[in-house]
């Protein structure tokens, strides 16, 4: 432990040189004879650390390392600084789509190799977590922006649709779903008489596709549920209306969850709120894909950097986790989410060689309710766009869709406001909700058909549920005391309860002091329905203008054109030294390399030479570098003659000098597998330089 009162930036020095210290010998030994040429002895590890710290407080050095830094350098620094204690396998997961595995390690090590980064142990964990050198941290911040992995693309012209997404839209569909139980088959498919309706409805905007996968994502979201008596899908009102009452927005989130497939609930729930903070982040501007997937990574992880009060009480309940195992999961929700967004028309999305580029439509903006309805003498009801989701909700249950399009259109017909009375509407309720969106008087035949039809309704009833009956003079006591699970009085003395158990039924009326006599055949059983919590976006998340835009006060990176010349300088230089071919040979390597800083590194003496690489034919150095490799655990990249697949591992036995035996692991499923490969089929076989980064790695694998 460090004095309390000891300067931040002191204290990450101290780190940084007792992490420098604690490197593998080999390594460790190689970074001190690049930068300081040969190791004497008697040596002392502190001392030669203090040393490179010297050699770095030296402006001209961190020049010279910032200058050699290149765009991948520079991705993979900025997501070190903006990641929550990132390592080796969260970096990795999170270039997964941009920067292929074996440039990812190649990188990092470099970065390490350069003094750039280093790891140390977590205070909480077994894993190497990377971290910025202290030295360069200053000369670095200006340069280290969000910009540099998120930022927008040019804008492109997206294809038209007609047919996404809206209140309306939903409202017609689930309005034809409650009066069609049969609509669907049992794997979603559409049955041929829905299609064709739907057809009729949606006219030439219809597509099949387009209502199965909405169709799946209401079921999902169990808006829309089986009939347990095998009756078709029946419209889950309590929830609906509950549904309804979140943003557009939210509601767009939770339908493209739900349209991944059947998940529990707090998976839907911690799914959707990802999304919706990922689409609230874009703001209409156009992002490649492999980009959204990086947006939605930091995200996450800034939810779980920043205090509970600066997220919604969703995000402390859900409380999704931020480590790299857990995000697999979301990251392939995220893929598939945004798969359903393009199919219903909440994204725009268009190709362009091999990247797609997508927006965020007009329609996820939220709006306010401004809709408006007319209704003509033969009962046809057009509705104007502009209402929510909660006020269509109470119209399509006495409404049956004609037509969607611009408007939409709906009948009022008999059997339409009967399925409304099955809901518990009253003929009141009805004219009253028509009185208030339409801006003309409700047409008189209207009203007296729905006086008609309801005094029809009420001629006769049929009940399920418990039935009590006492003696008519005890009739006032029930009535005050049982009050509210009273459904109706069938008669002086009957009433029909809605207990929803035998268990409850006996102690009601044990408490009214009165005997229980008889079984019950059966019971409406009802249970609350589970909420949707609403999903903020906390605009500071990732709002900081530091952290977005570059800022003054950084060194400058050098150009292409510069850096070549530097180096190229260096290789000239050597030409004049006297060195043997091998000496040349590795310093040529290091120049390569970008850790050669200054014409003083170009020492001969300080060269140990070895093998990195071999292709082709070259069996015996293809042998040289992988026994290298298997005797310092260091990560091998192969190439293979017949497939060209490219392998990542760690060597751990070569059998006969014929068959390797390399442990891999998977970035995206983060399983460890070990391959049995010929090593007469690689063509071409590179070590990947070791680093202390990637022990936690090795420690894995084995």
């Amino acid at each position: 432990m460090w004095p309390m009162n000891l300067d931040a930036k002191v204290q990450k020095i101290i780190q940084w040189r007792e992490s420098f210290c604690t490197l593998p010998d080999k390594f460790f030994f190689e970074l001190v004879r690049i930068y300081l040429g040969e190791v004497k002895t008697p040596y002392n590890k502190q001392k030669l650390a203090e040393e490179i710290g010297a050699f770095l407080r030296k402006k001209e050095t961190r020049e010279s390392i910032v200058k050699f830094i290149d765009s991948t350098d520079i991705k993979i620094l900025t997501a070190i600084k903006f990641l929550n204690e990132p390592d080796v396998e969260k970096l990795e997961k999170f270039f997964s789509s941009s920067i292929q595995q074996g440039e990812f390690y190649s990188a990092v090590a470099s970065l390490e190799e350069r003094l750039l980064i280093f790891s140390v142990r977590g205070k909480n964990s077994e894993k190497n977590l990377i971290k910025i050198n202290p030295y360069l941290e200053d000369d670095l911040s200006g340069l280290l922006n969000l910009q540099n992995l998120i930022s927008p693309e040019n804008a492109k012209k997206f294809p038209e649709r007609r047919l996404k997404i809206s209140s309306e839209l939903l409202a017609v569909f689930i309005c034809y779903i409650s009066s069609h139980p049969d609509i669907c088959k049992n794997n979603g498919e559409l049955k041929k008489k829905a299609a064709s309706d739907l057809a009729e409805i949606f006219q030439e905007n219809f597509n099949k596709e387009f209502f199965e996968t909405l169709f799946k994502a209401l079921k999902n979201l169990h808006l829309v549920q089986e009939d347990s008596e095998g009756k078709g899908f029946f419209v889950d009102w309590q929830k609906l209306e509950l549904f309804s009452n979140l943003t557009f927005g939210n509601q767009s989130a939770y339908i493209c969850a739900a349209c991944t497939g059947s998940f529990s609930r707090s998976m839907i729930l911690s799914s959707a709120e990802i999304f919706f903070k990922t689409l609230s982040f874009l703001k209409q501007e156009v992002y490649t894909r492999q980009k959204i997937l990086q947006i939605a990574f930091l995200l996450k992880d800034k939810n779980s950097r920043y205090s509970e009060n600066s997220f919604s009480r969703f995000s402390r309940i859900v409380a999704f986790g931020s480590s790299a195992e857990n995000f697999c999961v979301d990251s392939n929700f995220l893929d598939a989410m945004l798969d359903c967004a393009i199919a219903l028309g909440i994204v725009d999305s268009v190709s362009e060689g091999e990247n797609e580029f997508v927006c965020v439509n007009q329609i996820f903006e939220e709006k306010k309710s401004q809709g408006s309805l007319s209704i003509d003498a033969g009962f046809s009801v057009t509705v104007l766009p502009g209402f929510l989701l909660s006020e269509l909700v109470p119209l399509i249950k006495f409404l049956c869709p004609k037509k969607c399009d611009t408007a939409a259109v709906f009948e009022i017909t008999r059997q339409s406001v009967l399925k409304a009375f099955d809901f518990e509407m009253t003929k009141e309720q009805i004219s009253a909700i028509l009185k208030k969106y339409s801006h003309y008087e409700i047409p008189q035949n209207l009203l007296v058909s729905l006086d008609e039809w309801a005094d029809s309704y009420d001629s006769a009833a049929l009940y399920k549920g418990y039935v009590l009956k006492i003696r008519p003079e005890n009739s006032i006591v029930i009535e005050k005391k049982l009050s509210s699970y009273i459904i109706e009085i069938l008669s002086p003395g009957i009433f029909l309860m809605n207990f929803s158990s035998d268990e409850q039924a006996k102690n009601c009326v044990a408490r009214l002091g009165l005997d229980f006599v008889g079984n019950v055949k059966s019971a409406k059983k009802t249970a609350p329905a589970l909420g949707f919590p609403e999903i903020d976006f906390d605009s500071k998340i990732l709002s900081c203008p530091s952290e977005i835009f570059s800022t003054e006060n950084s060194m400058a990176l050098g150009s292409k054109k510069e850096v070549s010349k530097i180096l190229e300088d260096f290789k000239n230089q050597l030409e004049n030294i006297s060195a043997s071919a091998e000496q040349k040979e590795g310093l040529v390597d290091r120049i390569k390399r970008r850790v050669v800083l200054s014409s003083d590194q170009l020492r001969p003496e300080s060269v140990k030479f070895e093998l990195t690489e071999a292709s082709g034919m070259n069996f015996t150095g293809k042998l040289r570098v992988l026994e290298s490799a298997l005797q310092n655990e260091d990560l091998v990249e192969l190439e293979m003659s017949t497939t060209k697949e490219i392998l990542i591992g760690v060597p751990r036995a070569v059998v006969k000098n014929q068959i390797l035996f390399l442990v891999c692991k998977n970035p995206e499923t983060n399983s460890v597998e070990e391959y049995e490969v010929s090593i007469a089929l690689i063509s071409k076989v590179k070590k990947i330089r070791s680093s202390a980064s990637f022990l936690n790695l090795i420690a894995k694998e084995s």
